[in-house]
């Protein structure tokens, strides 16, 4: 009986047997190989592991190759050879080399099966007998005998040596074991069993916080200390030593070290002013990092900018409004340095902008210390202790923004030396009251955990709203006045921008009221009255700046001569926080005296003058003598100054030099003596004016030819003296000096100084006579007052004799 091959079935049971025999072997050895494999990857990744403590990334690298070498030991021992086509005719060769006996003709069998018309038959029938032949010695083989089974048994034995070595492992060092599966199948950073267990920390500013690493990274602020600490883990062996090393991962620094042993179990080192990110490894005893430290330099949180959004006090006016015209609107205040200054009461809301998100602000106030997040706000008193629980603060919104970019605070500037922060109940009082210099502090937290080393400092101070400035002065009056005269006060405030604008009244935010407060003593007045006021004609009208030119009317008094008028100006601001503020001038107290007193105390003014103006008037004719006499000299001096130089003698040059010498000296002592007798004469200007209007403010009857003579004959001639004359004089002095230092000729400018210098003292003369005409009509209006008061007495004496004698006639 015969196959489907052609084979008889006898032959192809023995094939198909061999091959199976064959697959199971190959599949068997190549099972035992990739044990194999596998073991020696657990070995060789324990070793490696164990002594050098591979990083995570490496040991997933090893891991792969360790995948990747069994996944190709078992495609290249199993899959391939079990899936390797065998024919018959590979078999039977196979068992032809075993088997010499067969004595090619099993092989013989197979070839005629695939080619069964291969030649006569009479080959044929060799062929067939040949087969016969085959079978007959199959039927007496072993196939067992084909495999050598040394491969085999030695593959299995690895393996096997492998297995139980790996399980020996596991069972004397089970912990080890355990730490390898979790780090190189689970990828866990677990350290092996050691004896040295160290731990490592970062001491943060401020106060030394302990920081841990995370994740083997540790964000530290730029230029500020590193302070290390590594603590030997109880009851683990506390090292001899322990050494640091880093390197600078952005420039080429690098070091390294041995900590310093602080007690039992603390090693510290500190590395200063760091700058740079570095990788860090520390070592002590049998404990080593197992991958580089990273500490990440970053900026440190620090604020960028402070502004204030103010709302002052209404009474100040200075608030803009909103379109409708009656929402006011709050004003940017920047904050340039660690100071501010606003209004006293002024509503703020506090904003400030920093470098990096934030976690939380620590504010600390005068009273209060705030905690402030993106959730919201909480509060502890100022001098609570570390460990007092903060308490909420209800704010409207969370003070730190969402982006932790930016917080903001609202606060009152209540002016006051010390400001209530809490209420009877011990809650804050929103928005919180700060006192007049309120010193806030800001410690900042980021989020990469930096929290700031010093704090940032904001002085708030409060402006107190200041009592409206007083100046004025008396124009044209004195201390003695008339029953009817009139009290005129100007304001003597200069403006700093315009000179010739005056005030008498300034004020920060406005004045409400001006007006002239007085009191009368002596009389049936009793000295202790209180001032009466009367208001300014021209109203305050809250303006900042307010002129003063009023005149008060004693008039309306009806006061007797002998009694005192006591005035003062008062001014009052719209302060309606901390004030209102009323400020006044100094008192000016009058003494009222009649229409005679009044001139006489007039006249001796004007004598005093009149004395210091002939000593002004003898300077000026003395520095036109003094002219004249070094221009007499120069005159002289001509025929020595048209000598060329070179042709004078020693004698000539050195009289030369002394004459000019002289007439310079005698010019810049006439050009000083002139100006000083230029402002003396302006001061006899206004005090001739002063008296001028004193006569006028005190209303005296029949005294306008005595103020026409001053106008036209003493002070109109003075003011064109004081414009025109002096300043003339003075060019003129000042060409003379030019021409004596050029060289030139000196004689026409000493003549034109002395002609101007003649016209003004001609000039001034005319004044004095008109002076002393006004003395000689003061004379003779005095003696007509003294014989009219002669008159009245007399005719007063007459009527009291009168009397007398009608009544002795009725006795």
């Amino acid at each position: 009986m015969t196959g489907s091959s052609g084979l008889r079935q006898e032959v192809l049971q023995v094939l198909n047997e061999l091959r199976s025999r064959i697959r199971r072997y190959v599949f068997l050895e190549g099972l035992a190989l990739v044990l194999c494999t596998v073991g020696l990857a657990f070995w060789i990744s324990l070793l490696f592991d164990y002594l050098f403590e591979m990083p995570q990334g490496l040991r997933r690298v090893l891991m792969v190759l360790a995948a990747t070498a069994t996944a190709a030991a078992f495609l290249w021992y199993v899959f391939l050879r079990v899936i390797r086509s065998l024919r018959h005719r590979s078999l039977a060769l196979v068992l032809e080399r075993r088997f010499p006996e067969l004595n090619e003709r099993l092989i013989t069998a197979v070839e005629l099966a695939e080619n069964p018309d291969a030649g006569p038959p009479l080959t044929q029938a060799m062929l067939g007998e040949t087969v016969r032949e085959a079978r007959g010695v199959l039927e007496r083989l072993n196939l067992g005998d084909v495999f050598n089974r040394a491969p085999l048994w030695r593959a299995f034995a690895v393996a096997a040596g492998l297995g139980v070595s790996i399980a020996g492992f596991r069972w004397a060092c089970g912990e080890v074991f355990d730490t390898w599966f979790r780090r190189n199948l689970l990828f866990a950073d677990d350290y092996y069993r050691r004896e040295t267990d160290l731990k490592i920390l970062v001491l943060a500013d401020p106060g030394e916080r302990p920081v841990e690493f995370r994740n083997g990274v540790y964000k530290h602020p730029r230029g500020a200390d590193l302070a290390l600490a590594v603590e030997s883990v109880p009851p683990s062996v506390v090292p001899r030593e322990v050494q640091y090393q880093y390197r600078a991962l952005e420039a080429s620094a690098a070091g390294d070290g041995f900590m310093t042993k602080v007690g039992d179990r603390l090693f510290r080192q500190k590395l200063s002013g760091l700058k740079d990110t570095i990788e860090l490894r520390i070592r002590g005893g049998d404990f080593r990092t197992r991958q580089p430290l990273l500490v990440e330099v970053v900026d440190p949180p620090q604020i960028d900018g402070i502004a204030l959004q103010a709302l002052y006090p209404a009474y100040t006016g200075t608030n803009e409004l909103d379109t409708d015209g009656k929402t006011p609107l709050r004003s940017r205040v920047d904050v340039l340095g660690a100071q501010v200054s606003l209004p006293a009461g002024t509503d703020v809301v506090l904003e400030a902008r920093v470098n990096k998100p934030l976690q939380s602000v620590r504010l600390q106030a005068d009273q209060l210390e705030l905690q402030l997040t993106r959730e919201g706000a909480a509060f502890r008193p100022a001098d609570s202790s570390a460990e007092t629980p903060y308490r909420p603060l209800g704010l409207p919104v969370p003070p730190v923004s969402e982006d932790g970019l930016s917080f903001r605070l609202p606060l009152l500037l209540t002016g006051q030396a010390e400001a209530r922060a809490l209420d009877e109940r011990g809650e804050p009082v929103l928005p919180l009251r700060l006192p007049s210099d309120a010193l806030l502090r800001f410690w900042l937290l980021d989020t990469d955990d930096i929290q700031s080393s010093e704090p940032a400092r904001l002085t708030i101070s409060s402006i107190p709203d200041q009592p409206p400035q007083v100046d004025v002065r008396l124009k044209g009056i004195g201390t003695s006045i008339t029953r009817q005269a009139t009290v005129p006060l100007v304001g003597q405030i200069r403006d700093a921008e315009e000179s010739t604008q005056v005030y008498g009244v300034l004020d920060d935010y406005g004045v409400v009221q001006a007006q002239f407060e007085y009191r009368i003593e002596g009389g049936a007045a009793a000295p202790t009255e209180e001032f009466r006021s009367r208001p300014f004609v021209e109203p305050a009208g809250g303006r900042k700046e307010l002129p003063v030119a009023e005149r008060f009317n004693v008039l309306d008094l009806d006061l007797a001569v002998g009694q005192k008028l006591v005035l003062k100006v008062t001014a009052r601001d719209g302060d309606t926080l901390t004030g209102p503020h009323i400020s006044s001038s100094p008192t000016y107290a009058f003494q009222i005296v009649s229409d005679d007193e009044l001139i006489a105390l007039v006249a001796v003014k004007e004598l005093n003058i009149r004395r210091r103006f002939e000593q002004i008037l003898e300077e000026v004719r003395n520095t036109r003598k003094d002219l004249l006499l070094n221009r007499t000299k120069m005159d002289e001096a001509r025929p020595l100054r048209a000598k060329a130089q070179e042709l004078r003698t020693r004698d000539e040059a050195e009289r030369l030099a002394i004459l000019e010498t002289a007439a310079l000296t005698s010019v810049d002592r006439g050009t000083s003596g002139i100006r000083k007798n230029h402002n003396e004469t302006q001061s006899i200007e206004e005090e001739f004016r002063d008296v001028r209007d004193e006569l006028a403010n005190n209303a005296i009857p029949d005294v306008r030819p005595i103020l026409e003579r001053i106008d036209t004959g003493i002070v109109g001639p003075l003011h064109e003296v004081n414009t025109v004359d002096f300043d003339n004089c003075d060019d003129l002095l000042v060409k003379l000096r030019e021409a004596l230092e050029e060289q030139q000729d000196p004689l026409p400018p000493f003549e034109a100084a002395a002609d101007e210098l003649g016209a003004v003292i001609a000039k001034l003369e005319k004044v004095l006579a008109q002076m002393l005409k006004n003395e000689d009509y003061n004379k003779v209006l005095d003696m007509l007052r003294t014989v009219i008061r002669g008159q009245e007495e007399l005719k007063k004496q007459t009527e009291v004799e009168r009397k007398k004698r009608l009544i002795e006639g009725l006795k």
